[in-house]
């Protein structure tokens, strides 16, 4: 019997993985990837960067100020050895008690002080993501 699946020239193929092509990539796309051991973030670790957004947001909005309720998704990678975060994060109003849900980007430099293991947070973007837009229900509106 013969195999449905062509062969040759016209047999399937598959792309190779990241880890197949790391030899083949240049020191910048390598930057990219987060050092050995660092890789999987924790609720604890989501939360810290949800605070540092924040923290943004309610210093440039007075009076309109949120806290913190539940980190959603995030996505991070590394650029130039610095890790860049874009999360989604669920956040209470202080004044009338709705949650709204947020997108901020934040990346993290070296303390100027050459203080170890402390970056410091350089948030690019935090906002109110409209929830009335229905393009936007299932995935980030900027990725």
């Amino acid at each position: 019997m013969a195999s449905a699946w062509p062969t040759g020239a016209y047999a399937p193929s598959t792309s190779p993985s990241v880890f197949d092509l790391l030899p083949q990539l240049s020191a910048e796309e390598k930057a990219r990837f987060p050092p050995t051991g660092i890789g999987c973030t924790s609720e604890a670790t989501s939360m810290s960067t949800v605070h540092d957004a924040l923290r943004h947001y309610n210093a440039g909005h007075p009076g309109a100020e949120f806290d913190a309720v539940k980190p959603l998704k995030e996505d991070s990678v590394y650029f130039k050895g610095r890790p860049w975060v874009h999360i989604n994060f669920w956040a209470r109003s202080c004044s009338s008690k709705n949650i709204k849900r947020f997108f901020a980007e934040v990346h993290y430099e070296p303390p100027t002080d050459g203080r170890p293991f402390s970056l410091l947070p350089v948030v690019e973007a935090c906002i109110i993501l409209d929830e009335s837009s229905s393009q936007h229900r299932s995935s980030c509106a900027f990725c």
